[in-house]
């Protein structure tokens, strides 16, 4: 019987569809190696083609950084690194195929010329010459379709040292960091490759969540002398995958269980007949730790290991602790404990929140805060300005140390302290202080953390911070951002509390003026604020003595202010007055031996930070 020719027309038709034209979501990156070194191969970068391509399909590759509307090279008007347009092969791209990019050399009439070249397909360069020039400092591939130097639909992308780095970002591509289409590497890795399972999922494209999981799943490394070899092993559903699993028992345990306080399997999905090595990893090692490898052996299905507990001083409440299990050509997995805190832990004098931070000058060295409650005869309080590792709840190494010790009579609430430059230490306020370590405040990156405990860096009770920056951590220290923790314009070297110090009915009520770091502080970026002396005006209960200002300017190089006679809220003029001035720090006041109403305030005091509008007697 003859076919219809219909039939064979509809045939061809679906055959064809098969290959559809490219679209995100079609390709992801496998291999970046931006090292070609003595011995050390060529430049390299592949990628998976996670939905078939269709034949004769054009996808461009290019290595300069993209600036949220162009490529940074093209910004300016001018060209620069490589781009290359690759044309699929008249038969397409299968799902799961591995296509791969390098340069050859390529010698013509004795002379040596550098060309890219492709496993499959053609390739073209179409901007610069001498083949690939990948680096591994600060470089990003992309691919996308389009025209040369003008993508439309961005498909997928991988940087060596990520997406936020100056002169780049994903702004205006359409890809998302962490994810198989937006490959973020080790800061400047050389050679990085795609080594998780290739086959044993049910489709091609749900392989995307493993290739993203550049912890897992990547190979990088930075050597010399190491030539790495591509691999162009397919993606194939053929085969099961291979899973580990992790159970405890018990599932929850004290932080002063000691060793082998738990017991973890993990285990296998099916057999496998050669040694697995498992490595193993907590995310919170001042809790709990594990060995860093175990290894399931040859034709069985798992092994045991002990968790054990750590005991801390800190008063930390109970903390979830997760244990990671990966291995290469398995999907990892993670199970969590729960770990009780030590009911026998330590107590201090101080809880969180009972001093609180007034002022940062990172130009002078500089810090100040002030009592919330009473602080008892002679106790210690300890700050630093080490940053703190929250993955093992403990300070690092370096920087320096304060102590400071309460006077003899003890601190009442709302009197402040002021601890001036701390390369030659002195104090305003009662008490005494010793230095320790490598003194000197960071204008642009640092963070002080007060906290009480048996021993410096022995921290069982935070009771403030202060920083300038975001990269220091307050995890596991039992601060609260914006209430006893205080983050600083970034940068800021200078910050510091300029309200009212009066009024309030209790000290305790001054808590939430001060932690408001909007409304109530003054802060500069990159000044030079080394002679701005912090405001050591003590914090008192009840209505603040006002003034009325009658007229306000400038004489001669002073400033001026004439108050009101004949009240009883008139300043009484001496020798010499503090004035807290709104919006400012305190200043000192000369009466005008000419006018008994008026007080001067010489230029000296004056600072171009600093407004003057409402004056109240301290």
């Amino acid at each position: 019987m003859n076919k219809s020719p219909l039939l064979i027309s509809l045939l061809f038709f679906s055959k064809a569809n098969l290959f559809a034209a490219v679209n995100p979501d079609d390709i992801a990156f496998t291999l970046f190696d931006g090292d070609n070194g003595i011995d050390q191969g060529s430049d390299q970068f592949a990628f998976v083609a996670l939905n078939p391509i269709a034949a004769d399909e054009e996808i461009y590759f290019r290595d300069d950084e993209w600036n949220g509307t162009a490529f940074s090279g093209t910004a300016g008007g001018g060209v620069s690194e490589d781009e290359f347009l690759w044309t699929a092969p008249p038969e397409g791209i299968d799902a799961g195929t591995i296509v791969t990019f390098s340069n050859e050399t390529i010698v013509v009439d004795a002379e040596e010329t550098m060309n890219a070249v492709v496993n499959l397909g053609t390739v073209e360069q179409t901007i610069g010459t001498g083949g690939l020039s990948i680096s591994g400092a600060g470089e990003d591939i992309w691919a996308f379709i389009g025209t040369s130097n003008t993508p439309t639909t961005f498909l997928a992308a991988i940087s060596s040292d990520g997406f936020a780095d100056v002169g780049t970002t994903l702004d205006g591509t359409g890809l998302t960091a962490g994810t198989a289409f937006a490959i973020e590497l080790t800061q400047n890795i050389d050679h990085a490759q795609y080594i998780g399972p290739r086959e044993g999922l049910p489709t091609i494209p749900s392989f995307d969540f493993l290739i993203a999981n550049v912890a897992a799943n990547w190979f990088q490394e930075s050597p010399t002398g190491v030539d790495f070899i591509a691999d162009t092993t397919s993606f194939t559903t053929a085969g099961v995958l291979q899973t580990l699993s992790l159970t405890f028992s018990p599932t929850t345990i004290s932080e002063d269980a000691g060793t082998a306080a738990s017991v973890g399997t993990v285990s296998l999905s099916f057999t496998q007949d050669t040694d697995i090595i498992v490595n193993l990893t907590s995310n919170d090692i001042s809790e709990v730790t594990v060995p860093e490898t175990v290894t399931i052996l040859a034709n069985t299905l798992s092994t045991t290991f002990d968790l054990n507990a750590v005991d801390d001083l800190l008063d930390d409440g109970d903390r979830t602790v997760t244990i990671l299990a990966r291995s290469p050509g398995t999907v990892e997995n993670e199970s969590s404990l729960i770990v009780t805190d030590d009911a026998d832990n330590p107590t201090t004098a101080l809880s969180t929140g009972d001093i609180l931070f007034t002022c940062f000058n990172g130009d002078s060295n500089s810090f100040g805060f002030v009592a919330i409650t009473d602080i008892p005869a002679n106790e210690e309080i300890f700050f630093t300005d080490e940053e703190w590792n929250d993955s093992i709840d403990a300070f690092g190494g370096g920087e320096s140390d304060i102590i400071w010790t309460a006077p003899a009579e003890g601190l009442s609430a709302g009197e402040v302290i002021l601890i001036n430059d701390v390369n030659d230490p002195s104090l305003t306020g009662p008490g005494s202080i010793l230095v320790t370590g490598n003194t000197g405040l960071n204008g642009n990156a640092d963070t002080i953390y007060a906290y009480q405990g048996p021993a410096l860096r022995q921290p069982v009770t935070f009771l403030a911070s202060i920083t300038n920056h975001t990269g220091d951590s307050i995890v596991n220290t039992g601060l609260t951002e914006g209430i006893n923790a205080f983050s600083l314009l970034v940068s800021a070297d200078y910050g510091e509390y300029i309200a009212a110090r009066s009024g309030q009915d209790s000290i305790a009520d001054y808590a939430p003026l001060i932690a408001d770091l909007t409304g109530n502080w003054i802060m500069d970026v990159n000044g030079d604020n080394a002679a701005i002396i912090c405001n050591s005006t003590n914090f008192v209960i009840g209505a603040a003595s006002s003034i009325t200002i009658i007229d306000c300017g400038i004489i001669g190089d002073n400033f001026f202010i004439d108050i009101a006679e004949g009240t009883d809220d008139s300043l009484v003029v001496t020798s010499s007055n503090t004035l807290d001035f709104a919006n400012s720090t305190s200043v000192n006041a000369t009466p005008d031996p000419e006018n008994s109403s008026r007080l001067l305030i010489p230029a000296s005091e004056r600072n171009p930070l600093q407004d003057f509008f409402r004056v109240e007697t301290p």
